[in-house]
């Protein structure tokens, strides 16, 4: 069985208040038209975006991405270009975009040496998937960017 240990909803513009550099983890966006912040998580149909890092830069580099490609589109983050195409103003988005992570306390370092390092940063990829399984359990279908 699965374990949600994710944080309390942010504002996706405090992401940088979470430590979450270089560690790996799982990751919610949401857009709500209420405020959220500082809510327990919880499943709601308004998580547009379930995604995950396992690289050097961890959790911090893949959210600093994404807000790139959410603001301009033009970085390597998919979910995120999505989500500029549709809410192609940030400024007016901003207020409504929220966050949630799960991190999982794995020394990234040595990644690609360390066997037992590979398997915890593959129950990292697992849990995504098992994240998106819970979602299309709960509503039908997949989170709206990922899809």
């Amino acid at each position: 069985m699965a374990h949600f240990n994710f944080t309390s909803w942010i504002k996706f513009e405090e992401r940088n208040n979470l430590s979450i550099s270089k560690i790996p983890g799982v990751y919610l966006i949401c857009i709500s038209d209420q405020e959220i912040a500082g809510n327990p998580f919880d499943w709601m149909s308004e998580i547009c975006y379930i995604g995950m890092s396992v690289s050097n830069g961890g959790l911090k580099s893949r959210l600093d991405t994404c807000r790139r490609a959410i603001i301009n589109g033009k970085s390597k983050h998919s979910g995120g270009k999505k989500i500029q195409k549709a809410y192609p103003n940030y400024e007016e988005l901003k207020s409504k975009l929220y966050l949630s992570v799960q991190k999982f306390d794995i020394n990234p370092e040595p990644k690609k040496t360390n066997a037992d390092t590979l398997r915890q940063l593959g129950e990292v990829v697992k849990h995504e998937y098992i994240c998106l399984a819970k979602y299309l359990d709960k509503f039908g279908q997949y989170p709206r960017f990922n899809s």
